[in-house]
């Protein structure tokens, strides 16, 4: 059992899959989450079912696809730098028509 596991995540966790475990960075105080002994993740925050469901919902078996979340991320990212170009691209022409408002 690892320290602080008050909850018994990691037996629940082995419950999903008996491969997984826990180990404790004693480094930072953040949770290991490991498969076969083989580093996953880590878990800085408290023990408790959070980390449960989100091991489910990264679970490859249960249809989970990093590379799509990845590209969604991506996609997401490239429209908003794309608005934030039009947005400051608009602000400069405007400032720049009333430059030229003024001066004539």
């Amino acid at each position: 059992m690892v320290v602080g596991d008050i909850y018994e995540i990691e037996s629940r966790l082995q419950e999903h899959d008996n491969d997984l475990s826990l180990s404790l960075n004693t480094l930072n105080g953040n949770y290991i989450v490991l498969y076969k002994d083989q580093y996953v993740m880590e878990w800085p925050r408290p023990l408790d079912d959070r980390l449960l469901k989100h091991i489910q919902k990264i679970d490859s078996h249960r249809g989970y696809d990093a590379t799509k979340e990845v590209d969604e991320h991506n996609e997401k990212l490239e429209q908003t730098i794309e608005k934030d170009r039009l947005n400051y691209l608009e602000s400069v022409v405007k400032d720049s028509k009333n430059q030229l408002m003024r001066e004539v």
